[in-house]
């Protein structure tokens, strides 16, 4: 059904449902090993990875020397 469904949407729907499912998917893995992710972040690295450009929200720098 899925599937289906999803067939039946513009290419930028579907962009985002893929945005959405593939960060979801990552903040709960991430969750089950004790980390927690910045979901906006993620998304606007998922977005650059998949070369679907920017969506145009600020997203706070993350401090790496942790």
């Amino acid at each position: 059904m899925f599937v289906g469904a999803v067939r039946h949407l513009d290419a930028g729907n579907k962009d985002e449902l893929t945005i959405e499912s593939m960060s979801a998917e990552a903040v709960t893995a991430s969750e089950i090993e004790g980390e927690i992710l910045d979901r906006a972040g993620l998304r606007s690295s998922i977005r650059r990875q998949l070369r679907l450009g920017a969506d145009h929200r600020r997203v706070k720098p993350t401090d790496d020397r942790a």
